[in-house]
């Protein structure tokens, strides 16, 4: 079985054991600091995602570009989810009134399969 790291440095005798232990604490306290700590780190849960398929015109579409570019200005690289999921969010967090004319300035489109020529 693999030895600890204070286990090996109190068997190489290199340092004493109160120094050890005052190197430990000296540690636990930078993690804390840091936002690094062990005990309060927990292992997020998986999150299932889910594949969603959806129709949009090909001008919104282009729109993805338009907000990628933004986001680049902002030094960040958003996929076209990430976009979708900040939309989101950003319509959760709107007022009654900035949500109403987000909603209704969207055209509807018609669903299904576009006729062929």
């Amino acid at each position: 079985m693999a030895k600890s790291l204070k286990e090996t440095m109190d068997e190489a005798k290199i340092v004493s054991k109160e120094q050890v232990s005052e190197i430990f604490d000296r540690i636990k306290k930078a993690d804390k600091l840091l936002g690094n700590d062990p005990v309060q780190t927990k292992k997020e849960k998986f999150e299932r995602t889910l594949r969603v398929s959806y129709s949009i015109p090909e001008y919104d579409l282009k729109l993805f570009k338009t907000i990628l570019t933004r986001a680049l200005s902002y030094q960040l690289v958003p996929n076209n989810s990430e976009i979708v999921r900040a939309g989101l969010i950003a319509l959760l967090n709107a007022t009654d009134k900035e949500f109403a004319k987000a909603i209704s300035s969207v055209k509807k489109i018609k669903k299904g399969i576009p006729p062929r020529d």
